[in-house]
């Protein structure tokens, strides 16, 4: 990293200064504030931790590219067959063009520069005791920890080697604590480690949080008093610590603990985030609740969300300007089923285009105000992938449990139950192409198992040949020149 960057962060630790305790949407980044102004009040601390959770929302981070499109392309999940299409070069793996270049350098910045605000932030607290009373300290320790340890699994996702292959052949840094010097790059099971052990601390700090008694306290409390940790599912709770861990477990190829981890999550987070009911998605219009929202764990709330939806998916846009699934593969990804609630609600044919264009992130209308539990929501960690890691990890050990916990998720999605003998893994993959459109994570779980082939989201029959120069992403170049 540019050392310029590391004073940078250092220096100011890019803190946000305005805002009440109750609405972390309503922050202003400010960047002059001395260290001690910050971390000598509790309303400084819980800026300094929400001026975080809006870094989350860039374009560079998950606004846009880890979730809507940079990310997206390299699972194939759009047309983009000419040179002139936005993401074309994406999907195509040009992974030296300069605008590529400089994209992935943009996204690794802006992930670094949290993770760097968010140990200045550890750090203030050690240097300030006593600010926060001590359940609230845990608390913004335990969403730290979390935050820092889901930052560094996706670099390690995007940037490292893929796992059982290449994982330490492949070298990244970790910044576990304020750095002025960039630390040394170490090998992906290394970093793996930290991860795991940083989640681990998340889960120690976060074992009072609120949402073990009370949910996800959507809505105020009856006697009007301002709670600054309220919206859980907008925070690292425990629940998406412990769902973190499973889905870090299983990258790293402890199929056993990330059971464990899933399991956990079924039994003891269902009360609080149960599946959508089908009338919020399909008996409401004017206002679907299209992102399934009782059912993330952990997601955004960004006010720009359907900016990025105009400016990408909007059936008003042209044809090379807009992103959108060939018809045949999205016929294949849901297999031609209207009764799956993904497709029929997030899939809609327009008056400008002869092909469906992706509704997922399109703004709702307003019926009686239901539409406030998901609007401007974009889901990051869910329920339905723990039972996909749980029926993975069992796929081969018990067979009739692991589709079991599959057709929960289908039932859930009006789908059909599928019978025994089916091949679980081939249905597991069936269902991320299906199930996390838009969010992100179909790319990861090729790489996770080195698929030699996939779909070529150009083209209605062909495929791409997927290997270790397609899943690796280079670091970028300020990175390693720094260090030279």
């Amino acid at each position: 990293m540019k050392k310029g960057i590391i004073k940078y962060i250092v220096g100011v630790c890019a803190v946000w200064m305005t805002s009440s305790c109750d609405d972390y949407l309503d922050v202003q980044p400010m960047d002059k504030f001395l260290e001690s102004q910050v971390f000598s009040t509790q309303v400084g601390v819980q800026n300094a931790l929400n001026g975080i959770y809006l870094e989350l929302n860039n374009n560079r981070a998950y606004g846009e590219d880890l979730t809507l499109g940079a990310i997206e392309a390299l699972a194939q999940r759009y047309n983009q067959p000419n040179s002139d299409q936005p993401l074309y070069s994406y999907q195509n793996y040009l992974y030296d063009e300069q605008p590529v270049m400089t994209k992935f350098e943009s996204i690794w910045t802006r992930a670094y520069v949290n993770i760097l605000n968010i140990n200045a932030l550890l750090d203030g607290l050690e240097k300030y005791p006593g600010v926060l009373p001590q359940d609230e300290e845990n608390l913004v320790k335990g969403e730290s920890y979390a935050l820092r340890a889901f930052l560094h699994f996706d670099m390690l996702r995007i940037f490292g080697g893929v796992p059982g292959e290449s994982m330490d052949a492949y070298q990244l840094p970790y910044y576990d604590a304020v750095e002025k010097e960039a630390v040394p790059l170490i090998a992906g099971s290394l970093f793996m480690d930290k991860v795991l052990a940083d989640l681990e601390m998340a889960g120690d700090y976060l074992s009072g949080d609120p949402i073990v008694e009370n949910g996800t306290m959507l809505s105020e409390s009856p006697d009007g008093e301002i709670n600054f940790f309220r919206y859980r599912n907008f925070r690292m709770n425990l629940y998406a610590v412990k769902a973190l861990q499973a889905r870090a477990y299983q990258y790293a190829g402890n199929d056993q603990a990330a059971l464990e981890s899933a399991e956990w999550v079924i039994e003891n987070a269902s009360q609080w985030f149960p599946w959508t009911d089908p009338l919020a998605v399909l008996s409401t219009p004017d206002a679907p609740d299209m992102v399934f929202s009782s059912e993330i764990l952990f997601g955004t709330y960004n006010m720009n969300l359907y900016g990025r939806f105009n400016s990408l998916f909007n059936s008003s846009l042209q044809e090379n300007k807009i992103l959108y699934a060939r018809p045949r593969r999205l016929d294949q990804t849901f297999e031609t089923n209207e009764n799956d609630y993904r497709f029929n609600s997030s899939w809609v044919l327009g008056s400008n285009h002869s092909f469906k264009t992706f509704n997922k992130y399109n703004e709702p209308g307003q019926i009686n105000n239901s539409t406030a539990s998901f609007k401007y929501v974009l889901g990051l960690i869910r329920m339905s992938e723990m039972y996909y890691i749980a029926a993975e990890s069992l796929a081969d050990t018990d067979p009739g449990k692991a589709l079991g916990y599959l057709n929960t998720v289908r039932y859930n999605r009006g789908l059909q139950d599928l019978n025994e003998g089916v091949d679980i893994q081939d249905e597991i993959l069936k269902e991320y192409r299906k199930e996390f459109f838009g969010e992100g994570q179909l790319f990861f779980y090729y790489k996770r198992h080195n698929v030699s082939s996939i779909p070529n989201g150009s083209s209605n029959t062909a495929n791409k040949t997927m290997d270790e120069s397609t899943y690796v992403v280079p670091l970028p170049l300020s990175e390693l020149e720094f260090r030279n």
